[in-house]
């Protein structure tokens, strides 16, 4: 009546006048002899083993706890104002693991400028988004010069001893609802931004040297581009461009551009459906994280 298969029971043994409880793996297989058959019973001490695969599975738990702790705490560094003053601001940030290297925020500087930021540390992960904390706290959120801005966080990131393999870009602007100029400097920020007014789309070339310890010191251009009711300004990371499917298709920038422009929608909704129908219905591959933003002069 033996059946056949493996099993862990757990059995106490006195070792050097001790109780020690152990957990002994009991397989049993049968053995062919003749006409007859036979059960034989084969016991293996996998107490370690088992004590293993519990700190183990500890170990996981508790770092899954951390990394859900640690994305709530890098979800709660994203903007929450949606409208400052006369400008809504709509987006969607996508890390492609559980935690993300992309950043942006939306603040107010003062009564007349406001100031949009948008940045990728480069690869992905815990590291990155360890960038990304630095990147909120360092921020001189008084600071009205955009090139001023990207400098200040060049000078703070230089302090930190990294390789040249880790570096940051990023894409800052400010906005004066007074003057109605928008002012903009990158970092090696990839992908441009723009001003959608009208039917036209302007992008803005605009170039800097990543923050990073490339060099000893940056200076970054400023570039001033007139932004008024009925404008929209479009930021996007490359992590959306860089999608592709199983034959190597990628989403193109200027069909994102021409789509984002679109001021017929919800800019929320626009902004779900663009990464929605890209993601789902062509079954794009994801392996960078993902932030589009739209900024809307009302």
């Amino acid at each position: 009546n033996a059946q056949v298969g493996r099993e862990v029971i757990e059995k106490e043994f006195i070792i050097d006048e001790k109780v020690v409880k152990k957990q002994l793996s009991l397989e049993i297989k049968p053995i062919d002899y003749g006409d007859e058959k036979y059960y034989v019973g084969i016991f293996n001490d996998v107490s370690d083993v088992l004590e293993l695969e519990d700190r183990v599975y500890f170990q996981y738990e508790k770092m899954k706890r951390d990394l859900l702790f640690a994305r709530g705490l890098q979800t709660s560094m994203l903007p929450s104002d949606n409208y400052i003053g006369p400008l809504k601001f709509s987006y969607i940030f996508k890390p492609c693991e559980t935690l993300g290297g992309d950043f942006l925020d939306f603040y107010k500087i003062d009564r007349h400028n406001i100031a949009f930021v948008i940045a990728d540390v480069a690869g992905h992960g815990i590291t990155s988004s360890m960038f990304t904390m630095f990147l909120y706290s360092m921020l001189d959120r008084t600071q009205k010069s955009p090139g001023l801005l990207l400098e200040g966080a060049f000078e703070e990131f230089s302090k930190f001893n990294v390789t040249s393999e880790t570096y940051i870009t990023m894409l800052a602007a400010v906005i004066n609802t007074r003057n109605k100029m928008v002012t903009f400097a990158n970092a090696g920020f990839t992908n441009q931004p723009a001003v959608a007014r009208g039917n036209e789309v302007e992008k803005i070339d605009v170039t800097g040297i990543p923050i990073s310890n490339w060099v000893n010191e940056a200076v970054y251009e400023e570039k001033k581009v007139r932004f008024k009711s009925g404008d929209r300004l479009i930021f996007f990371s490359d992590g959306i461009t860089e999608m592709r499917t199983e034959t190597s298709s990628f989403i193109g920038g200027d069909y994102l551009y021409s789509t984002l422009a679109d001021r017929d929608q919800d800019p929320e909704k626009l902004i779900q459906g663009v990464f929605s129908s890209s993601n789902e219905d062509n079954n794009y591959i994801i392996n960078d994280d993902i932030t589009i933003a739209l900024v809307d002069y009302r």
